[in-house]
């Protein structure tokens, strides 16, 4: 799932002026054509460096702890950059490279590796 707009219009309690709710209309509307633009793509998104690192994470300790995590291992293993196939930019492995050693460095003594 991608967010792809978001939508902030005003309701507040008391009556609202035309203009207030012209506004609010032009609002939704932008925002429905964007949602229905999207919809209508078959383009994945480009994962962000938290999603990439989320994954690199989660691959990463299902593999250290194949013993505990066997269904996570076993479908990890199978993926190679990420959940689906998209091209991950040279700073982002690098970045996951470096977050990941520092990350379990930091976690060390907390797990025992197979």
């Amino acid at each position: 799932m991608n967010i792809v707009d978001k939508l902030g219009i005003e309701t507040p309690p008391w009556p609202k002026t035309s203009s207030s709710d012209m506004k609010n209309i032009k609002k939704i509307q932008k925002t429905a054509k964007i949602f229905y633009k999207s919809l209508e793509s078959y383009e994945l998104p480009k994962p962000s460096l938290m999603d990439y690192m989320r994954f690199r994470i989660v691959k990463e300790m299902s593999r250290r702890l194949d013993g505990y995590l066997q269904a996570d291992y076993q479908f990890y293993d199978k993926l190679e950059n990420y959940y689906y196939d998209t091209k991950i930019s040279i700073f982002k492995k690098l970045m996951g490279k470096i977050m990941l050693k520092i990350g379990f460095y930091t976690i060390r003594d907390n797990f025992v590796e197979k």
